[in-house]
């Protein structure tokens, strides 16, 4: 695998708290708003489930492949919410990669005893579903060629 320093990128995450409500304070007004019920204004703090995430996730993905989402903003967009690769239920997981004028990407790791695995091209994209059945503590590398 070459390393590539334009494929580099570093990303500063700040602290923020946020704003779930606002009411007039002291010497506020108060206006209709502040008149709805309780559940009108609830917002919901719950963590998608698995299920969502994993279709948000590959939303993401099809949009890349429909190139109606940039490449940056869509691989970021699931390494900060189910992270790479994509579990696709039970022992399937979604392995992509951005193509950026390669010829050929493989997997190789623990599943496939370090065996390169054949990424097919999708748009912009290399991906690749694999069959994991005991994903924790696996390691794997993508390998250009």
């Amino acid at each position: 695998m070459k390393f590539r320093s334009d494929a580099l990128h570093l990303l500063i995450l700040l602290p923020f708290t946020p704003l779930l409500a606002c009411a007039g304070g002291p010497g506020g007004t108060k206006d209709a708003a502040d008149d709805t019920a309780a559940d009108d204004t609830a917002v919901d703090t719950a963590p998608p489930t698995e299920e969502e995430q994993t279709a948000a996730d590959l939303k993401t993905v099809e949009a890349m492949i429909a190139g109606e989402l940039g490449l940056t903003d869509g691989m970021l967009t699931v390494s900060l919410s189910g992270g790479w690769p994509i579990h696709l239920g039970g022992d399937e997981y979604l392995f992509a990669a951005p193509a950026q004028g390669r010829e050929g990407l493989a997997v190789a790791g623990d599943f496939n005893g370090w065996t390169p695995a054949d990424m097919a091209l999708e748009g912009p994209l290399f991906t690749l579903t694999v069959s994991i059945p005991a994903p924790e503590g696996q390691l794997y590398k993508l390998v250009e060629g």
